[in-house]
C-alpha cells in the first residue's frame, strides 16, 4: 500500500507527498510479478481464495490510490512553487534570444514575473554583478541563477510544457541543447567585421547550420511531424521556433534569409503553426501594443 509521510519530512510547499510501503504478501507479488511458488513444480496454480481475492483487490486499490497520490502530489507542488516564487528574469530587450523561451513559457501559463529588459549599455554596466557575466539572470525569490536551458526546463515544467516521461524529456532537452550549440557557433563571429564576418558565417551556413537544419528535420519527423516531443508543445518546440524565426528574418547579416526553407521545409512550417499557437500569439499581440 501506499501511505502519506509526515508534512514536516519535506519542504513546506509539498502539500502532500506519497511514500511507498512494501507490499509482503505472496499473492500481491503473483499478481505484479507473475511469480508464484506452485509454478517452480510444474504443478497447475490454483485459483485465488477469498482470503487472496481480498488481497488482490486491495493491492489494486492500493495501486490507484498511489497513482493519484502522485498526481496530486505533482498538481500541489506546481501550485505552490507558483505561489510563492518571486521571479524576476533579465534579459535585453528584444523579442527572442536567450531569456525569450522562458518569457513565452511563464507568460502562457499566466504566471507572474518581472520581465526586467535591459539595453547593451545597461548591460555593460551590470554586468559584473551578474553571477557569470552574463544574461539571461533569473532571480528567484532574490537569489540570483543561470543557464537558459536550466531555466527552460524549470519555468517549462511550471508551465506544463515539459515532458514529465524520461524519454520524451531526453528528447526535448536534446534539441534544447542543439539550438544552444547553434547560438554558441555564431557568438564568435559577432565580433568579426566586413569580409572575415562574412567568410565565418558563410562557413557557419553551409557547415553547421545546415547540419544542425537537418537534424532538427529528422527528430521532428521522428515525433510525428508536428511537434518535437510527447506529442504535443514543448520548450523545444519553442526554442527552434525562435531560431527559425530568426534565421528567416534576415536580420543576422551573411546568413540566407532562405537557408530554413531550402535545407528544411519541415521546420518552416513548424515554425508558422507554433507562432499560430493561442498562448504564443497572444504574447507577440502584446508585445506590439507595448
Amino acid at each position: 500500500m501506499y501511505q502519506l509521510a509526515p508534512k514536516s519530512d519535506f519542504p513546506p510547499f509539498r502539500k502532500l507527498v506519497c511514500r511507498k510501503v512494501d507490499m509482503e504478501d505472496a499473492v500481491v507479488n503473483t499478481i505484479f510479478t507473475g511469480a508464484h511458488p506452485i509454478h517452480a513444480t510444474g504443478a497447475r496454480p490454483l485459483a485465488p481464495n477469498r482470503r487472496q481475492s481480498g488481497c488482490i483487490i486491495r493491492a489494486l486499490e492500493a495501486r490507484n490510490e498511489a497513482l493519484a497520490c502522485q498526481a496530486t502530489l505533482e498538481t500541489n507542488t506546481h501550485q505552490a512553487r507558483n505561489l510563492m516564487d518571486n521571479i524576476k528574469l533579465t534579459y535585453f530587450d528584444v523579442d527572442g534570444g536567450r531569456a525569450e523561451p522562458a518569457r513565452l513559457a511563464l507568460s502562457m501559463a499566466g504566471i507572474d514575473f518581472e520581465d526586467h529588459r535591459i539595453s547593451f549599455p545597461e548591460f555593460k554596466e551590470m554586468r559584473e554583478s551578474t553571477p557569470l557575466n552574463a544574461v539571461p539572470v533569473a532571480e528567484i525569490n532574490g537569489v540570483a541563477h543561470t543557464q537558459c536551458n536550466a531555466m527552460n526546463r524549470y519555468f517549462g515544467k511550471l508551465a506544463g510544457l515539459y515532458p514529465s516521461d524520461p524519454w520524451q524529456a531526453f528528447l526535448c532537452d536534446e534539441v534544447l541543447e542543439i539550438i544552444e550549440d547553434a547560438s554558441v557557433a555564431l557568438s564568435p563571429t559577432i565580433r568579426l567585421q566586413g569580409e572575415k564576418q562574412k567568410k565565418a558565417r558563410e562557413e557557419l551556413a553551409q557547415g553547421l547550420y545546415t547540419r544542425i537544419l537537418k537534424t532538427l528535420d529528422k527528430r521532428l519527423q521522428a515525433g510525428g511531424g508536428r511537434y518535437f516531443a510527447d506529442g504535443r508543445l514543448t520548450m523545444a518546440d519553442i526554442k527552434v521556433f525562435l531560431w527559425i524565426r530568426r534565421l528567416k528574418s534576415g536580420g543576422v547579416e551573411h546568413l540566407p534569409a532562405d537557408l530554413p526553407d531550402t535545407v528544411a521545409p519541415h521546420l518552416v512550417e513548424h515554425m508558422e503553426r507554433i507562432a499560430a499557437e493561442p498562448g504564443i500569439a497572444a504574447y507577440y499581440a502584446s508585445r506590439s501594443k507595448s
